[in-house]
């Protein structure tokens, strides 16, 4: 099976401060990491002002994702990432892998089935395709 990597990108939930979010990021992060995905990272962006030397800063809200093509750990962890989207009302988790996106956010059970049922569509496509990542 095929590695993928997803980038999940977490906007806040109205009101929700900075500091919340990155408590919240932090959240999700061990959580997936308590899965058997590859591993979890905080993306880093290049926060340096131009000129200036090299500060790195962490990226609000973003988590890269390592993984296998396998479709019930896609599964558990779209179940894992919806989950977290419900418990803060109004936050949105843009789920991206190379150029296709799912956006999660305040679903119902059944919102939450379609999600399923095309993520694994995708990661069913990905794995036939040879790994370009």
């Amino acid at each position: 099976m095929n590695a993928i990597r997803l980038t999940l990108s977490i906007a806040p939930a109205p009101g929700e401060d900075e500091f919340a979010l990155d408590d919240a990021v932090r959240r999700l992060r061990r959580e997936l990491l308590d899965t058997d995905v590859d591993g979890v990272e905080r993306l880093r962006g290049d926060g340096a002002a131009p000129g200036s030397k090299g500060a790195v800063e962490i990226l609000q809200g973003v988590l890269a994702v390592a993984l296998t093509a396998d479709a019930g750990l896609v599964q558990s962890m779209v179940e894992l990432v919806t989950a977290f989207a419900q418990r803060g009302p109004g936050r949105r988790v843009e789920v991206r892998c190379g150029d296709r996106e799912l956006v999660i956010d305040g679903a119902s059970r059944q919102d939450v089935r379609r999600v399923r049922e095309a993520f694994l569509e995708l990661v069913s496509a990905d794995d036939e395709r040879p790994d370009e990542r």
